[in-house]
């Protein structure tokens, strides 16, 4: 009795190891944080340097409003192209948490100017709109006129940074 159970059992095992292997060994990339400026008040401890584009640092809370782990799906919607350039708003499908996270974020930092990374290097700053109603809406936008290969890698890589990240 104990043989026949042993090889199914061993299976399974082997098979749901790889699949968490494989999560742990996944390397997030595409990672989203959304961060508040700092106003200098919060001390060198709170506060991170991120790096623009440009070289230009930017100063932050070191703890982030919203990520990734937030975040279990991204979705992209051309806007317009402009210049050659096609530009995406991006739409973000919220984890439980995450929907009372970016409800606390848009109600009180609404007109505060946020700052979007990527992979921790500033992309953007933008403001929360308006007040969110989870009830009537499943995906939230996030950010607008983003350039079409970032936004398709933010699209790509989502599902699994929320699933590495909600394993830890």
């Amino acid at each position: 009795m104990i043989k026949k159970l042993f090889a199914p059992l061993l299976i399974l095992l082997i098979v749901s190891g790889c699949e968490t292997l494989e999560n742990f060994n996944y390397e997030p990339q595409a990672v989203i944080g959304v961060y508040r400026l700092s106003h200098g008040m919060d001390g060198k401890d709170l506060d991170l340097v991120i790096q623009r584009v440009t070289g230009k640092p930017i100063h932050v809370v070191k703890n982030p409003l919203l990520h990734s782990k937030h975040i279990e799906e991204v979705r992209i919607h051309f806007m317009e192209e402009k210049d050659h350039i096609k530009n995406y708003a991006i739409y973000m499908k919220l984890s439980r948490l995450g929907k009372r996270v970016w409800t606390q974020v848009s109600i009180g930092f609404r007109d505060e100017p946020l700052i979007f990374t990527i992979d921790g290097i500033f992309y953007k700053g933008f403001n929360t709109k308006r007040m969110l109603s989870f009830d009537e809406e499943e995906w939230v936008l996030l950010v607008d006129k983003v350039d079409e290969s970032t936004a398709l890698d933010l699209e790509k890589y989502s599902k699994q940074n929320f699933e590495h990240y909600d394993d830890m």
